[in-house]
């Protein structure tokens, strides 16, 4: 829904900002975000994980895989077959010092139930994780209240995981295998907003009358 018109934040500072304002709201809301500014996923994917998924014999996996759901479809509708478009979807998350101490501050409040960002709504219903409307929601509110000149949404966490990697030396075809695009043309489309240097350019353009 916001993919297309979500930006990402400008700076790590920023989005250390943005999540602190969320956690006063609600904290789920705030690793949920933080948990897709690290990874890269999409909400549609982040909210499926189960803690089955991160966990095996009472602790944290070194790393889980999951299958990407709109790169699978994609490649579904272009005539992949289901195992193919499976393996090609599959997408490793690894679970370093920075994300399990995420998972255990997650685990105060999900820890016994399902799904790692579930609602806890007494009127959600079990097993589903807080809305994307809602937590779109509150970081409109966010937005505003720190006035943001750009649209943030759940989608702005996977844009700012794709300028990181691309600050700390990332190439196209890493953002490629990280994203679970396929093609390299897709990348190159979906981060050209990101490293668009036109306003560093108008911006040299400096003379007074």
């Amino acid at each position: 829904m916001a993919g297309a018109t979500a930006s990402s934040v400008r700076s790590k500072d920023e989005l250390v900002s943005i999540l602190r304002k969320i956690d006063m709201i609600n904290p789920v809301i705030r690793l949920m975000l933080e948990f897709e500014a690290r990874t890269g996923l999409r909400y549609v994917d982040a909210s499926q994980i189960k803690w089955a998924d991160v966990m095996i014999n009472g602790v944290y996996r070194e790393s889980f895989t999951l299958v990407m759901s709109k790169s699978y479809n994609k490649r579904l509708s272009n005539g992949m077959s289901e195992a193919n478009a499976r393996q090609a979807s599959l997408k490793t998350i690894h679970l370093n010092d920075e994300m399990v101490a995420l998972l255990d501050d997650l685990k105060e409040f999900t820890g016994g139930l399902t799904v790692l960002f579930e609602s806890t709504h007494h009127h959600a219903k079990g097993g589903k994780a807080i809305t994307i409307n809602y937590v779109n929601r509150k970081l409109k509110e966010v937005a505003i209240e720190l006035g943001l000149p750009y649209q943030l949404s759940t989608h702005s966490m996977r844009k700012s995981f794709s300028m990181f990697v691309l600050e700390a030396g990332g190439q196209i075809h890493d953002l490629q295998r990280l994203l679970c695009h396929s093609s390299l043309a897709v990348t190159d489309h979906y981060v050209r907003g990101l490293l668009d240097n036109s306003r560093q350019l108008t911006d040299s353009i400096s003379f007074s009358v």
